[in-house]
């Protein structure tokens, strides 16, 4: 049990960080828009 559970307080450090890291990618790279905003900011083409 001792094992799972420093792997999974592991696996939980590893995705904060990449969390953080692709925040921050996100950030420098237009915005805190959602896929949802930038959708409805399109203009529609006919």
């Amino acid at each position: 049990m001792i094992y799972l559970h420093a792997t999974d307080e592991r696996h939980r450090e590893i995705a904060d960080s990449l969390s953080a890291m692709a925040k921050a990618e996100l950030k420098k790279a237009g915005g805190n828009r959602s896929g949802t905003q930038r959708a409805r900011r399109r203009k529609k083409r006919s």
